[in-house]
């Protein structure tokens, strides 16, 4: 079975859950994202995996019965086919789930990524807010010790 390039990982090295202490909160997040995408990946080629074993066993299923007289061959390859049909919109339904999964991570982490952008925003307005009232003190300050304010 051929994997989904939809689901590999952004970055493909392993990154591991260490992280040193001069990792940037981007890059924690980062390698977050990537471990999570990776889980994701995980899961679901686990469940192609299964998907293919169940597929054998039951072809191999039919086969010994149409072998032992239990069913004809005819019966047989319905039997497969009916099977290949459920394991394919199982398969689909499978993708689709995981595709929302997916997508519900991401839309979190864009989210996150906004709200970190705004509050990085408030910070530097306050900043900005606090040197400006820096400035009008001092400002007062040198207008009552100027010399033309002493006559």
């Amino acid at each position: 079975m051929s994997e989904d390039p939809r689901l590999t990982q952004e970055d493909e090295t392993e990154t591991g859950n260490a992280s040193s202490d001069s990792d940037s909160p981007e890059e924690e997040a980062r390698k977050r994202r990537s471990a999570v995408l990776g889980a994701l990946r995980n899961v679901y080629l686990g469940a192609l995996g299964a998907v293919a074993l169940v597929e054998d066993e039951v072809e191999r299923l039919a086969r010994r019965m149409v072998e032992e007289g239990r069913a004809t061959e005819q019966e047989g390859r319905r039997i497969i086919s009916e099977l290949k049909e459920k394991l394919k919109r199982n398969k689909t339904e499978l993708k689709g789930e995981l595709d929302k999964a997916k997508r519900q991570v991401t839309d979190r982490w864009d989210v996150v990524d906004r709200v970190s952008a705004l509050e990085d925003e408030v910070d530097e307005l306050k900043q900005q807010v606090e040197q400006l009232k820096g400035a009008g003190k001092s400002g007062k300050k040198a207008k009552k010790t100027s010399p033309s304010d002493s006559e």
